[in-house]
């Protein structure tokens, strides 16, 4: 990408930012619909999840489904829907997608040499962030007039009831399109080509357990140049700025970053807001928002200058490149959530948690949120 910008030469930071929502989309958005991540060992790593996080498995598409190109296995919680994707051979070949058959491979833009290159440089990592929107082929085709760079041409069905196409987002993640009444009326498992896989427990129980992970609220991106990519994004969905971040609103001693978010958001955000999408972090960052401000896009930069390398350019450093750095689920108790994944762990089978923040981090907490928390929680 270009570095110049000719809308922005300059972010204002939080407190100078005036929010307002200009209904610019150029096509209908909905929701996040699902990330995909290209793993080393998709099963392995979706059942891994599974156990770390409540999440359960609901679709897959393999060798025994048809799929010799890959093996892709979807888990979800709520509304969250990940799908980790391996590939078999490196010389594998996919169809052609003129002559495309899902069963044999749902996404013929996903070759293995491209996932396996994909895997060799940046580990499991998201290859691509679905959205579910009105129309996918208009929406493919408003975005690439938009500027976008193409990454897969509308796949539809026959009768209409399923259409997927993806343009690139950032670094080589793809942004996904994704529509049809066959997405919400149970035709599809998940995408034309998965099949549909049961949750079961223990002694052949349907698996009902959840820790209560209900949503993706936001997918938060690390670049080399912030105005730039928002300027991309933007043209390409007319998504509108939602918030921004300069290191004077976000920064610590500890790193440096720039931010930006053209979201959809999916919660109102108040004071809260300012230390969401960058909390820890001395950088700039921008806030992009669709129409409904149902999903969020943040977009964040390094900065230089502070006193240890900035976590953004530490990411772009040791991730290979532009990508996807974090993910935030929304759920309704994020105390049962968290003590649910510290059983996990415990058990030597779920995610290792951060470290805890600096006193200072709780010592506000009560005047960022409000009476977001009671003094119990907070406690």
């Amino acid at each position: 990408m270009e570095p110049s910008n000719q809308k922005r030469a300059k972010l204002v930071g939080y407190d100078n930012f005036v929010r307002s929502n200009p209904l610019s989309d150029k096509f209908g958005v909905q929701s996040f619909h699902h990330l995909e991540f290209v793993a080393g060992d998709a099963g392995l790593t979706a059942s891994a999840w599974c156990t770390a996080l409540g999440f359960h498995k609901v679709a897959k598409s393999t060798m025994l489904t048809g799929n010799k190109a890959y093996a892709s296995h979807v888990i979800a919680s709520g509304g969250v829907r990940l799908a980790f994707s391996s590939p078999y051979g490196v010389a594998t070949e996919t169809p052609a997608a003129e002559t495309w058959e899902p069963a044999a491979c749902p996404n013929p833009a996903l070759t293995p040499a491209a996932m396996h290159a994909a895997y060799a440089a940046h580990g499991l990592s998201v290859c691509a962030v679905g959205l579910l929107v009105d129309d996918a082929a208009a929406a493919f085709a408003a975005a690439v007039a938009g500027g976008a760079k193409p990454r897969a041409p509308p796949r539809t069905a026959c009768d209409g009831s399923y259409a997927v196409a993806e343009v690139l987002l950032y670094g080589d993640c793809s942004l996904r399109f994704v529509s049809g009444a066959a997405l919400a009326d149970g035709s599809l498992a998940f995408l034309p080509g998965y099949e549909a896989v049961a949750p079961v427990g223990l002694e052949g129980k349907p698996d009902t357990r959840t820790f209560g992970i209900a949503s993706i609220d936001h997918v938060v991106g690390n670049v080399a140049d912030l105005l730039a990519t928002v300027d991309y994004i933007g043209g390409m969905t007319g998504f509108h700025e939602f918030a921004e971040f300069t290191a004077e609103d976000v920064g610590t001693v500890d790193s440096g970053l720039n931010s930006m978010v053209r979201a959809i958001l999916l919660s109102a955000r108040n004071s809260s807001a300012r230390n969401s999408p960058t909390r820890g972090a001395s950088s700039r960052a921008q806030v992009l928002a669709s129409n409904n401000e149902r999903v969020l896009l943040p977009v964040n930069e390094p900065t230089v200058g502070s006193k240890r390398k900035s976590q953004i350019l530490t990411y772009l450093e040791q991730h290979g490149g532009e990508g996807v750095q974090h993910i935030a689920l929304k759920t309704d108790d994020v105390f049962a959530t968290v003590h649910a994944m510290r059983v996990a762990g415990a058990a030597r089978c779920g995610f290792e948690l951060m470290e805890r923040p600096r006193d200072v981090y709780y010592d506000k907490l009560k005047a960022r949120l409000g009476d977001g928390l009671t003094d119990a929680e907070v406690a």
